[in-house]
């Protein structure tokens, strides 16, 4: 398996839009560095910096975007047949895309902060310090920036393992990319509408939707508890738990269905 991971990273890196993608992130970070710098009373510069300047969710969308492709591409380029006649099984070709998409994951994020932190230093340097405290919050601006990374990249990933199923499901890239895309912006939405049928039906609590609230908790622990009855460490385990479940879900998927 390791060596389909192996060509699986290579494929990746090979690949003109993986650079092209990357470039538009570093390029996306400093435009809002440089907008929050610009116009600080439109924009708040550290709460900017918390969020990497925006770039957590463009990274979704890439992530998105690749994770829905990783199958469905196969089949555009009709090169699933010679994966299929293989050595390998097939549960050991679809571990290796979610590794690789994995990998691609914290690249993306490690990209975003290193930027973020360069951005900082060039525009922010002596407008606020990372042991500062955001308003209202007893949180360093740094703790706070490593636990909204942290806590964004779990709740992507709960996205992501759910459109690698989807994925598994379709040959059309172009149809995963987009259920993935409107999917990922729905569920955003309706996360934050849940808490009504969440107070009447508490058991609603342990539904997907509501644990992508966690970034959002992190940052207002007080206000979010009350709402989605849940814990920080509780979702955090259940998130963990249906990324597994998921993920199983497209291994055995993916590993009985016929093509």
């Amino acid at each position: 398996m390791l060596f389909l991971y192996k060509k699986e990273f290579f494929k990746l890196i090979n690949q003109s839009k993986t650079y092209v993608l990357i470039l538009l992130l570093i390029i996306q970070n400093m435009f809002f560095a440089v907008i929050s710098s610009k116009y600080p009373s439109h924009f708040v510069s550290k709460e900017l910096f918390v969020s990497d300047y925006a770039s957590l969710s463009f990274i979704g969308i890439i992530l998105i975007i690749h994770a829905a492709s990783i199958i469905p591409m196969e089949f555009e380029f009709n090169t699933m047949k010679n994966i299929l006649i293989s050595k390998y099984s097939r549960q050991e070709i679809i571990i290796s895309k979610i590794l690789l998409t994995a990998t691609y994951s914290i690249i993306l994020y490690l990209i975003a902060m290193i930027s973020t932190i360069i951005n900082k230093f060039l525009f922010f340097q002596n407008d606020f310090y990372l042991n500062d405290h955001l308003k209202n919050s007893t949180q360093t601006i740094f703790r706070y920036w490593i636990e909204t990374n942290a806590t964004n990249i779990l709740t992507l990933w709960l996205i992501l393992s759910i459109v690698i199923l989807i994925s598994c499901a379709l040959k059309k890239s172009s149809i995963a990319v987009a259920i993935g895309i409107i999917g990922y912006l729905i569920l955003n939405i309706i996360s934050n509408s849940m808490f009504i049928l969440i107070k009447k039906f508490h058991f609603l609590k342990w539904n997907p939707i509501n644990l992508l609230n966690l970034p959002l908790q992190v940052s207002l622990p007080d206000k979010m508890n009350k709402l989605t009855l849940l814990s920080n460490h509780q979702m955090i385990i259940c998130i963990i738990i249906y990324i597994i479940v998921f993920n199983i879900i497209s291994i055995t998927f993916f590993s009985k269905k016929e093509f």
